[in-house]
């Protein structure tokens, strides 16, 4: 089966930047090549029930762009090597603890922001058709959901700017915990408290339908803890305990992919439906993929040059009035074998550009990645970069899935999160640190 020629690919491409490049599984290629393998994986448990297997020509393509990915991420590793930062703050910080006071202001101010945002939901669901009980989260949910997807219907723009500061404490407070844990070895009983600052915003994003959200905290928390543990000495220590986390998270991924199944399903457990409504997420976009490429989804050509990559950037220039084009939606229709509207992360970029510019285009993009990552490899104490990397990590993680690159990045978003996530890092962490972490 060519499922198992495209590991065995990918396998010696990963093993052979992993032992002559980079030895840290944390780095970006290595973390997509292994989230790719999960998604390969998902496709092959599911061939007895889809009864399809990808074709030589998906492998060609998937191998190709893997290569130029894994080039290009060498390239940023080695010039990261040579770039040098004269003023620096090499050691450890130890981050004080936040007194009752800062605990309570955080907390509430997330439980307000929470509040004012999950309100702004229910408005949205109750001006759109819903008619149950409040407590009915699950139909709610959809329909803010669908309303926002087709109808275009968006929070008020104060509650987008609540939510933004809502993420930035939920991603401090993450970062707080694993530094702590992880580098400081502080006690994990007494940081508890800061993942109680992260509730507020997974009430937001149960409410919101948006369940993808989950996973980029998942995402998020495991590339915080890849950096933190890269600190430590002892790399078989850090070994050992990264593959004991990154199980760990997959674990709870694949219990919250389930727990949404059967909630949408009120309560019915079907292992086979189970199973397919996960593959399908994960593994869909392979399939639909390798579908197009053989001319069984058929898309129009495209007339406008990277419609699909600068979606974003197209829409924001028509409302400036610069530019006045037709684009489609950015969300995909539905098709395929298995009706799904995912294509992977190689889609958009191959439509756009073709074989050789998709390479190019995600070449680039694993040149930052490698890069910033490579930087943070050798400046320990670059906290906000980190939070901010991290944060954005969730796209190299979802090659199978979507090309969530240009959905997220190429688009005014980069500047609003550095916005708000710097006042809200400057006021948890930075503020009552400034002499630990000035520069020298």
């Amino acid at each position: 089966m060519n499922y198992f020629l495209q590991i065995a690919i990918l396998l010696v491409i990963g093993i052979i930047y992993y032992i002559f490049i980079q030895k840290d599984i944390f780095s970006p290629i290595i973390m997509s090549i292994l989230c790719y393998l999960l998604s390969l994986f998902f496709c092959i448990i599911m061939i007895p029930y889809w009864k399809y297997d990808i074709s030589l020509k998906s492998v060609f393509v998937v191998s190709i762009t893997f290569m130029s990915m894994a080039l290009c991420s060498f390239a940023g590793y080695r010039l990261a090597n040579n770039f040098s930062i004269k003023r620096y703050k090499a050691n450890n910080v130890n981050f004080k603890e936040f007194s009752i006071k800062k605990k309570s202001i955080i907390f509430i101010l997330a439980l307000i922001f929470s509040l004012s945002i999950i309100k702004n939901y229910y408005n949205i669901a109750y001006n759109n058709g819903f008619e149950g009980n409040w407590y009915e989260i699950t139909k709610l949910s959809a329909i803010a959901k669908s309303a926002n997807l087709n109808k275009g219907a968006q929070l008020l723009r104060i509650n987008t700017y609540m939510q933004y500061f809502l993420k930035g404490i939920t991603y401090c407070s993450i970062f707080l915990f694993v530094y702590n844990v992880v580098v400081s070895k502080k006690d994990i009983k007494k940081n508890l408290y800061l993942l109680f600052f992260i509730i507020p915003y997974l009430l937001v994003i149960y409410v919101s339908g948006w369940r993808t959200d989950f996973l980029f905290i998942t995402i998020y928390t495991l590339v915080i803890y890849g950096i933190n543990i890269g600190r430590l000495q002892n790399k078989k220590i850090v070994t050992k305990q990264s593959f004991v986390v990154i199980i760990a998270l997959f674990i709870i991924v694949l219990i919250i992919w389930m727990g949404t199944y059967i909630i949408r399903s009120k309560g019915s457990f079907d292992i086979y439906k189970i199973l397919d409504y996960i593959s399908t997420y994960f593994g869909g976009g392979i399939v639909n993929f390798d579908q197009y490429l053989n001319g069984e989804i058929i898309f129009s050509e495209s007339k406008i040059f990277g419609e699909r990559i600068f979606t974003n950037i197209y829409n924001y220039l028509n409302r400036l009035h610069i530019t006045n084009v037709s684009i489609d939606s950015s969300i995909l229709p539905h098709a395929g074998v298995l009706n799904t509207n995912i294509y992977s992360g190689f889609f958009r970029g191959y439509v756009d550009f073709g074989l050789l510019g998709n390479c190019i285009y995600l070449g680039s993009i694993f040149f930052i990645y490698s890069f910033i990552f490579s930087m943070l490899s050798k400046y320990k104490n670059m906290f906000f970069v980190s939070i901010l990397y991290s944060y954005h990590c969730y796209p190299i993680c979802l090659m199978g899935v979507e090309e969530a690159f240009s959905l997220f990045f190429i688009s005014t978003m980069p500047l609003y999160v550095i916005f708000f996530y710097g006042i809200t890092y400057y006021f948890m962490i930075y503020k009552d640190n400034k002499k630990e972490l000035a520069i020298r």
